[in-house]
């Protein structure tokens, strides 16, 4: 004799569990390859909507030297909007690989923290250009001399779109005349850069 009250019980909670597993691959879908869609917003908007993130990060950023990240992402008419921004460290910040039902990601974004010597952060780094890569999601880089760097996944190469002070500047910052950025890098180039740093700066 079957006890349908008890019946009913387990296969509700059997339901409720496959939604949350069937959410959660949903959720969870950008640590797959995913076949690249186009953005529906236009790369000159997908830009400025970066570059204003990135300009209103900067000066937390620098004050506590770390870096600070998050995702661009568009819903089915393109309209821009970002995910919870993501506290780094000095030198690395991970982006958590999860969004809403209805958006797709378009872009990663990170500042590259406060002016240290140490590190040559006036460019992206080989694994910012490298998880970006990976990820196939193009990527916006800030610097603390205020530059902005769109690495583009396609192409495999990161391109300065605006100079020296063109965002927020870190007021510690000095720039170094002997090592100015190039306008574009490619991993091998940034490699070469790296083998040859003069060590002036």
């Amino acid at each position: 004799m079957f006890n349908f009250r008890s019946n009913g019980f387990v296969l509700t909670v059997c339901a409720v569990l496959w939604v949350i597993i069937a959410l959660r691959v949903l959720m969870n879908s950008a640590n797959a390859e995913r076949e690249y869609v186009p953005p529906v917003a236009s790369q000159d908007a997908i830009q400025s909507f970066a570059k204003a993130q990135l300009d209103r990060l900067q000066s937390r950023s620098f004050s506590e030297s770390v870096e600070y990240c998050g995702f661009i992402w568009e819903d089915g008419d393109g309209n821009l909007d970002t995910s919870p921004v993501f506290r780094g460290e000095e030198a690395t910040c991970g982006y958590e690989f999860q969004w809403p039902l209805g958006v797709k990601p378009v872009a990663g974004y990170h500042t590259h923290g406060g002016y240290d010597p140490r590190f040559d952060d006036e460019v992206p780094s080989i694994t910012d250009m490298e998880g970006d890569i990976k990820s196939r999601i193009d990527g916006y880089v800030s610097t603390p001399g205020g530059r902005l760097w769109r690495i583009d996944w396609q192409e495999e190469t990161a391109h300065q779109i605006c100079g020296e002070g063109c965002l927020s500047q870190d007021s510690d910052y000095r720039p170094c005349a002997g090592y100015l950025p190039e306008p574009r890098y490619t991993i091998t180039s940034l490699q070469a850069r790296i083998e040859n740093d003069p060590g002036q700066c």
